[in-house]
């Protein structure tokens, strides 16, 4: 799904550092691609939470919401870390390569 959001098409590692490494955009620079990582520590923090939901507290599993609290998480990890951050949540939902690039 963040593929698709960022409108990248990859075929992606099966192994999970594998994975963490080619989680990349091509048009994003070394520190643009480091803040976009945080989108997969972010991925991957929401499935343990939603799996934790599930098992806990007889939660069903809903991908929609793992994505959906991963952007928001995301987001407002990015306004708190970065200062010059000037771009609103439905900006970041709608164009998230051109919200990184205005804070790297």
């Amino acid at each position: 799904m963040c593929n698709r959001w960022v409108e990248v098409s990859t075929a992606l590692h099966n192994q999970l550092i594998a994975h963490f490494q080619q989680f990349d955009v091509l048009t994003l620079n070394s520190k643009g691609n480091k803040l976009w990582k945080g989108v997969w520590v972010s991925i991957i923090r929401n499935i343990w939470d939603h799996r934790n939901k599930i098992v806990f507290r007889q939660g069903k599993v809903d991908v929609e919401e793992i994505f959906t609290m991963t952007q928001l998480n995301v987001c407002a990890w990015i306004k708190y870390k970065i200062d010059k951050v000037n771009f609103s949540y439905s900006d970041w939902i709608l164009c998230p390569i051109q919200c990184i690039h205005s804070v790297i």
